[in-house]
């Protein structure tokens, strides 16, 4: 966390996104990865809006509170920790999305960065009467 407001007193106008700990398969690093993920998200609480932290929810089995099985390597069955092909899929593309997507008035910044055809006078109604 120190490292943030390092950047944030380097570059303060700076957009930062936050990764939290991925969930694993094993309960014992997840306790720990949960508690600096705390830690994180209150520190997100406390900014100026312009921290932003990635949500992994979607990572986690409702019923375990362990990495989802679709997430994780098949190839290796045994490993806790590293994602599977769909894992990183998901994992790329939300990234992705958090950098290259902004969002203004609920519009990406994509749409709202577009030029639009420009109006001129012409298009609209005459405001003074004819006497």
């Amino acid at each position: 966390i120190n490292k943030l407001e390092e950047i944030r007193c380097l570059s303060p106008r700076a957009r930062i996104i936050v990764s939290p700990i991925l969930p694993t398969k094993l309960a014992e690093l997840n306790e720990r990865a949960v508690n600096f993920n705390r830690q994180l998200i209150n520190y997100v609480k406390g900014s100026k809006g312009d921290v932003k932290l990635l949500n992994f929810n979607s990572f986690v089995c409702g019923r375990t509170g362990l990495l989802d099985q679709q997430f994780s390597s098949y190839m290796r069955p045994r490993n806790p920790l590293h994602l599977g092909s769909e894992g990183i899929r998901k994992l790329g593309t939300m990234f992705r999305d958090s950098i290259f997507r902004r969002y203004v008035d609920g519009r990406s910044y994509s749409n709202v960065a577009t030029p639009r055809p420009r109006v001129s006078a012409w298009d609209f109604p005459s405001l003074t009467r004819d006497e």
